[in-house]
């Protein structure tokens, strides 16, 4: 009783054994070992165990992307990810497998390349209907040009018939 009263007290108290720090390329991480507990075959939860890690204190260092390490986090903890665009899905999925983490769906990244080209794909169509307007109102000052002529035609034409009259 005493000894699961300690032990509910030293995780309360985030003495290491609830919390696993990480140093991954020089940017700092505390990852709950709950999240690590999830995902027991991957290279993090092995490193992180008591196994592995004498001191539940200590840092472990990953010669790894520190930026991208947060996206492997948040697949970690959702199953899926949205990414910026300065962050490729292809080396996510390089990181994803460094780490040992299994069974991913690639369908759960969303690297924002079909929302580009859903974009791209609005802007061509803007564009051509933009195109389609300005070859209309050409074609429209065309004929506007060319009633004028007529009109300055008609206006000389008139003129000298009424001159001839006078």
């Amino acid at each position: 009783m005493i000894s699961q009263l300690l032990s509910r007290l030293n995780n309360m108290t985030n003495c290491g054994t609830n919390i696993c720090r990480f140093n991954i390329g020089g940017h700092k991480y505390d990852v709950s070992k709950s999240l690590l507990e999830q995902h027991p075959n991957t290279m993090l939860a092995r490193i992180s165990s008591e196994q592995w890690q004498k001191d539940p204190e200590a840092e472990i260092f990953i010669d790894r992307d520190g930026d991208r390490f947060r996206y492997c986090l948040d697949y970690l903890r959702d199953g899926s990810v949205v990414l910026p665009a300065t962050v490729s899905k292809k080396a996510l999925l390089q990181d994803l497998v460094y780490y040992g983490v299994e069974d991913v769906d690639e369908g759960n990244i969303d690297d924002g390349l079909e929302r580009g080209l859903r974009c791209a794909t609005y802007m061509l169509k803007a564009a051509k209907e933009s195109n389609s307007i300005i070859a209309a109102m050409r074609k429209e000052n065309k004929c506007l040009e060319a009633a004028i002529d007529i009109f300055h035609c008609f206006k000389k034409t008139e003129s000298l018939h009424f001159s001839m009259f006078k």
